[in-house]
């Protein structure tokens, strides 16, 4: 009867490991699916976003949000765009935000936030935001343009004008 048993107990841990090898492999095979459709999601939320169709480029870059997909910080920040071209502003901040919390050093999303926090009047907060894009690309011509109209309109008349030579310095337009 034990001989019985222990046979019937290796045969019950034989097949528990083909089941979890099985299960490993379908989980590793949905992975690679769930990474091609999310690419897709975002090649096709590009397109729209390109046709200026911003509902379904939103849309898209959604589905490869909750797909996982491995660009995370680029879909946030193109579904950040597609926000702002929309005027929802804070949906695009939002976007902006949890673009620069998966890659912080992403100086041109910084100017993304920005430009959304000028367009809102915030411009102390535009401003950090340019300090941060310069910061990790000193030679963001466009950046010290932006940061100037905000210096501009807060009367910091000095701080404009330093801003405004070194954009024109390095060709902003």
């Amino acid at each position: 009867m034990k001989l019985l048993l222990a046979a019937v107990l290796l045969i019950m841990i034989s097949l528990g490991v083909v089941v979890f090898a099985q299960v490993k492999d379908l989980e590793r095979r949905l992975d690679n699916a769930n990474e091609i459709l999310g690419e897709r999601a975002l090649e096709l939320g590009s397109v729209y976003f390109d046709d200026s169709k911003y509902e379904k480029a939103i849309e898209q870059f959604t589905d490869a949000i909750h797909l996982n997909h491995s660009q995370l910080t680029e879909v946030y920040r193109q579904r950040a765009e597609a926000y702002y071209w929309l005027g929802e502003y804070p949906l695009a901040i939002e976007g902006f935000t949890e673009a620069i919390r998966l890659e912080p050093e992403a100086g041109e999303v910084y100017s993304q936030r920005g430009v959304v926090y000028f367009r809102l009047g915030e411009y102390q907060r535009a401003i950090e935001d340019y300090d941060e894009a310069i910061r990790f690309d000193p030679e963001a011509g466009n950046a010290y343009l932006i940061r100037g109209f905000a210096y501009e309109d807060l009367d910091m008349r000095e701080e404009a004008d330093r801003d405004f030579a070194k954009a024109k310095e390095l060709g902003a337009r």
